[in-house]
């Protein structure tokens, strides 16, 4: 008689066999690892395996694996085939060398569990986003639907050394039916991982082919995302980039749905989030030179309407798919900003830098599709009004600076003035209290020419 190792593994999580730990099975890494829901300061690792194991991951700088984060779900460490363990706490910018470690349980009864073999992956290496990243390059493919060959061509048109990042707009399966998992896999995790996302993350945005069939509703566990939410922002060098889930592209109540989706109260939701987000990130915003919204659907979906939002936001390119053939949307009719569609046989490739937006797209053959760029406005002046705040200060405003010598407004002549220095991407480079009239950035900046913000604050 044949058993299958999963049954046993069955049979001796209920007590009635024991696994020794020097199995006949090779236990293995079936898929991965990859990173998704990267950060600045974090990223998650993900990666399966044929046999019930928990995991870990071993990271460190310069070679090194002297840190260790395991996979633990409340005070639990995660046993399963599917592995997930988040990294925080990373510095900007900086590469990491890591490995995932997987232990095989190969009795997990409620005492005395057994743990059998344990592997290590290959080493690989990552690097933490960076807002200080004064340009990068990043991919689009969508409307795979299912089709592997597809997949392949089009990540084989791309020269991932010099990405940042791919981002699967949509429709990269069709029906997540329990049947078509192993499609997950085939289509999605091995073609990207064999490529290039052990050290570069996946940007997964659903589209409406998603919230189709029995896996629909856990797909998101096989590329997680902090918060739990499709709809989600993140910042890397000079964009900040909000991401979209644009829902059905029919009716709720429409019969083929057979009322079980309720993908228009989630995008009711969605938008109170983005007008929220919006509201209470105005600096941020502003002070971020490129803003990229990427979405499924190029109308934001069923019965919804984000474009005012949009225009708030100051987002100049929505990129989008859903359609299957390429086009490009000019500003206008209410709409502040560029629509990219990328076509199903085509892949888009995206520049980005403190001035421009370059965008190419590329057919299944490598050929151009179309190129063209949008200018990037300068950074806007944030103008503050006077303000009561600490009795110790007095709001003075933020300015932008395009040379190496800022004169202070003269309401701040002869008083003590504190000044913090931003660059575009809002990151700290100098603090200081000072008496001056004018202060000279470049001397202590190390800012000649170039833009900058400064802060002031009146001290009391």
């Amino acid at each position: 008689m044949i058993i299958r190792r999963s049954t046993l593994f069955k049979q001796a999580a209920a007590g009635m066999i024991v696994l020794a730990a020097n199995s006949l099975f090779a236990l293995q890494v079936t898929h991965g690892p990859f990173l998704i829901d990267q950060t600045e300061t974090a990223v998650t690792i993900m990666w399966f395996t044929d046999v019930n194991c928990y995991g870990s991951v071993e990271y460190g700088i310069g070679g090194s694996f002297a840190n260790k984060e395991e996979e633990v779900v409340k005070g639990v460490l995660a046993v399963g085939t599917h592995h997930q363990v988040r990294l925080t706490g990373l510095t900007p910018g900086q590469a990491y060398d890591y490995r995932v470690v997987s232990t095989e349980v190969t009795s997990y009864l409620t005492y005395f569990p057994v743990a059998g073999n344990t592997i290590r992956s290959a080493n690989s290496q990552f690097t933490a986003l960076n807002r200080s990243k004064t340009s990068f390059t990043f991919y689009v493919v969508n409307d795979i639907h299912d089709d592997v060959n597809r997949m392949n061509t089009l990540c084989n048109c791309a020269t991932w050394s010099s990405a940042d990042f791919l981002v699967l707009n949509g429709d990269i399966l069709t029906d997540l039916s329990l049947s078509d998992s192993p499609s997950i896999f085939s289509v999605v995790v091995d073609p990207c991982a064999n490529r290039f996302a052990k050290s570069k993350q996946i940007v997964y945005v659903r589209g409406n082919h998603e919230y189709r069939g029995s896996l629909g509703p856990v797909y998101s566990s096989y590329f997680p995302v902090t918060g739990g939410q499709w709809y989600r922002t993140f910042s890397h060098g000079p964009a900040y980039f909000l991401i979209f889930d644009t829902g059905e592209d029919k009716a709720d109540t429409s019969s083929p749905l057979g009322g079980i989706i309720r993908s228009e109260p989630y995008k009711q939701e969605e938008q109170a989030w983005f007008q929220n987000f919006v509201q209470a990130n105005t600096t941020q915003l502003s002070r971020t030179p490129a803003k990229i919204a990427v979405a499924h659907a190029p109308d934001w979906g069923f019965n919804t309407n984000y474009d005012a939002i949009a225009n708030s936001a100051g987002v100049q390119l929505l990129i989008a798919a859903h359609t299957h053939t390429y086009s490009h949307s000019t500003p206008g009719g209410g709409k502040n900003f560029h629509t990219l569609v990328i076509g199903q046989n085509q892949i888009g490739r995206i520049t980005v830098s403190a001035t421009q937006l370059s965008v190419v797209v590329y057919n299944s053959s490598c050929g151009q599709v179309a190129a063209w760029n949008i200018t990037v406005p300068p950074v806007r002046v944030i103008e503050e009004p006077l303000a009561a705040v600490p009795f110790f200060q007095s709001t003075g405003g933020v300015f932008k600076v395009q040379s190496g010598i800022f004169a202070f407004p003269d309401r701040f002549e002869g008083n003590a003035k504190s000044v913090a220095v931003y660059d575009l991407s809002g990151k700290l480079i100098m603090k200081t209290i000072t008496r001056d009239r004018v202060i000279r950035l470049n001397s202590k900046t190390g800012i000649a020419q170039g833009v900058c913000l400064v802060q002031v604050r009146s001290v009391k």
